[in-house]
């Protein structure tokens, strides 16, 4: 008789784990085997990167705009730079640009000139650092750059990608230069466009004659990956 009863008690806790479960083989961790993989049988891949092309210290931005100062008798490139710039740009394991997770931000109030009237009215101005003080490139697409990236010599590519200027977004595209030394590139990379392409009015200064309808960008950049 407690024989009997020993026996049933067992095939009865053996039936609730197998329906709670515990029939399952774990794997070497001690989960199910089947752990972690959800509804529908596909795995969720993550977000996997083949390069972060980080900028670094030395990095320069500027503007140049062809002016005609009042008291001069030929026209001259009105420059101003800042080295207030950081960003990557973040490729995928096949070269493809992974847009989510690449951005360029400059600091448009720390841009510089050798003359602070122009520096006045650009910041108050043309791009009212007050209220919009990052100027942001968001690329998109890299042509015309070898992969897996080179760690010598030097090449020519095109980043295209979204420039937005105060509340204004336009696509550029950067003709860029570079030299690669291991895991750092230095290098170029330019663009233009001219003032009513981000709503900004061509400057009208008492001191300046005219100003040519054509703002050119330039980055000096020092990055590594």
């Amino acid at each position: 008789m407690a024989i009997t009863l020993t026996v049933s008690l067992l095939l009865l806790l053996f039936a609730a784990a197998a329906a709670c479960g515990g029939g399952e083989t774990p794997d070497d961790n001690g989960a199910p085997a089947d752990a972690g993989t959800p509804a529908g049988g596909e795995q969720q891949p993550g977000t996997t990167v083949g390069a972060a092309i980080t900028l670094q210290e030395g990095t320069v931005a500027r503007y140049l705009v062809q002016e005609q100062f009042a008291r001069l008798d030929f026209p001259n490139d009105a420059i101003g730079e800042t080295s207030d710039v950081t960003g990557m740009i973040t490729l995928s394991p096949e070269g493809e640009v992974i847009s989510a997770e690449s951005r360029i931000v400059l600091n448009a109030a720390s841009l510089r000139s050798d003359e602070s009237r122009r520096d006045d009215y650009l910041s108050r101005n043309a791009i009212q650092t007050g209220t919009y003080p990052e100027i942001i490139f968001a690329p998109t697409a890299v042509r015309g750059l070898a992969w897996p990236l080179p760690t010598s010599g030097e090449a020519g590519f095109i980043i295209e990608g979204d420039l937005t200027v105060r509340e204004v977004t336009r696509p550029v595209e950067w003709e860029t230069t570079a030299s690669f030394n291991g895991a750092m590139v230095t290098g170029t990379a330019k663009t233009n466009f001219t003032f009513g392409e981000f709503d900004m009015e061509v400057p009208d200064l008492f001191f300046l004659l005219s100003v040519e309808d054509n703002i050119r960008l330039e980055l000096d950049f020092t990055a590594a990956y």
